[in-house]
């Protein structure tokens, strides 16, 4: 087998393995395999702790926590602050707020509701919508306060790669503070302090201090797409090697 001819076979397996495992990672695990800690409601405790300042990327921020807060969830969206398309972070120097993160929780998630409806997060915002075949009394079940999309912070370097690894269908724990915070003259974040406010200001922004996956979804479907892109790029590379050793022979008539 020529090298040209074993990087079409590794390039197309892993086109079809993207295909198949990209679907697959999004989909939100059955009711069965939701953990006890999902029922809980967030706790929400008024704290005295002073204003405090944390450097990112020689920038210098103010966070001034509100209360220290605690919520279990499962992860039904997301939103990477740092994509490419997203320019409203970098033009604010907003290096803090590394992920949003929606997450569902208590009776509207053990209701099963989540599997008839669709999620999607924003720049700054988590969408939700029932799906036309969404059973009546499942939607009854439905509670609007027990979704929320989460601005997380932090400065910390461990916290931060697990909160990047977090991925759609992951059953997690936060801890920390809700809090405001800002820069220079310019910049001001606020935080929601209530589940059942809607609109602009309704997302809670937490300075996280604790972080924790409880439990990882698809983590099979998820190797495979990493293991796929890693194909493509192999494959591909193959293909241009084999054109350079092997080049085709063109025969003349």
């Amino acid at each position: 087998m020529t090298i040209s001819k074993a990087g079409k076979i590794l390039f197309v397996a892993g086109i079809a393995g993207f295909i198949f495992s990209y679907f697959r990672i999004r989909e939100l695990p059955p009711v069965e395999s939701l953990l006890p800690s999902m029922d809980k409601e967030p706790v929400q405790v008024k704290t005295y702790k002073n204003p405090f300042t944390v450097e990112m990327n020689e920038i210098k921020y103010t966070i001034t926590p509100l209360y220290r807060y605690e919520i279990h969830g499962m992860v039904v969206s997301y939103f990477d602050t740092g994509t490419w398309y997203n320019r409203y972070h970098e033009q604010w120097q907003d290096y803090l707020n590394i992920k949003d993160i929606g997450l569902m929780w208590g009776e509207s998630l053990k209701s099963g509701i989540y599997k008839y409806m669709n999620f999607r997060s924003g720049n700054w915002t988590l969408y939700t919508r029932f799906e036309r075949d969404a059973p009546r009394e499942k939607r009854k079940k439905y509670r609007r306060t027990q979704v929320s999309n989460n601005h997380l912070i932090t400065d910390s370097e461990d916290i931060n790669r697990k909160i990047m690894k977090t991925n759609r269908g992951d059953q997690i724990r936060i801890e920390g503070y809700l809090s405001e915070y800002e820069h220079g003259e310019h910049f001001f974040r606020g935080t929601s302090t209530s589940r059942t406010d809607t609109g602009q200001g309704a997302c809670e922004t937490i300075f996280v201090t604790g972080y924790e996956i409880l439990s990882a979804a698809n983590v099979r479907w998820h190797n495979l797409y990493r293991i796929s892109k890693l194909s493509i790029f192999a494959g591909f590379i193959l293909i241009i090697v084999g054109f350079a050793v092997d080049p085709p022979i063109i025969s003349k008539n």
